[in-house]
């Protein structure tokens, strides 16, 4: 069992410090929902080309899925320029319906069978390869190469979005595409559920804590270390599916720390 749990444990981990790190500028941005909205338009991608014909892990399907997911990053950055009163997620929100629902329509005229678009949308971490973790592994590691030289640019965008200042366009796609091609990637691997759960809770419990970014990155590296273990555990044991598993864990750990934190500072101000 333990030697079953390796290569799940290790994509969970390199899913964990990714999302973590994305999870922060989205929360800081305050576009909670642009994960699920990007992911959906990843697993519409992948449903076109099941309809058109192509395999679920064909070059084909991963290539339809990106560059759907890029049209929806290029659709957001293009609204983020011409807001006026309206609220990036007003757009984020109405871009994940139309997106499902285009899906479903997919679905509904298609012969492509259930199981396989459950799958897609749902994921199962627990058939994840040697070379999935690979080449998430590579291709992770690019954009964080990427984001970490281009640091100083991309955190004043996000610094730009709750400062009432000019936005640069252009390394805002440049963050789109890049959290684009890492939704891509993880919708493929664990589904849709569990790419909103790594990317945000880590990052909302460790702003409770911490003011600090780096502080804030090794907390929500860690809660994302230890929902992925005990979410794996429990899945084996109990025979639970894996990826609800630890999306479980990763509720409880949330709402846990919540009251946490409400207790400490009721006993501080006490």
């Amino acid at each position: 069992m333990i030697t079953m749990m390796v290569l799940p444990f290790l994509a969970c981990l390199i899913l964990t410090v990714m999302h973590t790190y994305l999870g922060q500028h989205v929360i800081e941005r305050n576009i909670i929902f642009i994960d699920l909205a990007l992911a959906q338009m990843a697993a519409l991608g992948g449903i076109i080309a099941l309809v058109i014909g192509f395999q679920e892990l064909s070059t084909a399907s991963y290539v339809i899925s990106l560059l759907s997911t890029f049209f929806g990053a290029w659709l957001i950055t293009y609204f983020n320029s011409q807001r006026k009163s309206i609220s990036s997620e007003v757009f984020i929100g109405i871009l994940y319906v139309l997106a499902a629902s285009l899906a479903m329509l997919l679905i509904s005229k298609s012969t492509v069978e259930t199981e396989v678009i459950k799958q897609m949308l749902e994921g199962n971490i627990l058939i994840v390869s040697l070379r999935d973790v690979i080449h998430v592994l590579l291709l992770y590691s690019l954009v964080g190469v990427a984001h970490f030289l281009f640091r100083k640019k991309i955190w004043a965008v996000t610094e730009s979005y709750h400062q009432d200042r000019t936005v640069n366009h252009g390394w805002d796609l440049f963050f789109y595409l890049t959290f684009g091609i890492v939704v891509t990637s993880s919708v493929k691997l664990v589904g849709v559920l569990l790419v909103f759960s790594f990317l945000i809770i880590p990052a909302a419990i460790s702003f409770m804590f911490s003011k600090h970014r780096n502080i804030r990155l090794a907390i929500g590296i860690g809660i994302g270390t230890v929902a992925c273990m005990v979410g794996l555990f429990l899945s084996a044991i109990l025979d639970f599916p894996t990826g609800p598993a630890i999306v479980g864990v990763f509720g409880a750990i949330f709402f846990s720390a919540f009251i946490g934190k409400i207790l400490f500072f009721s006993r501080g101000t006490g």
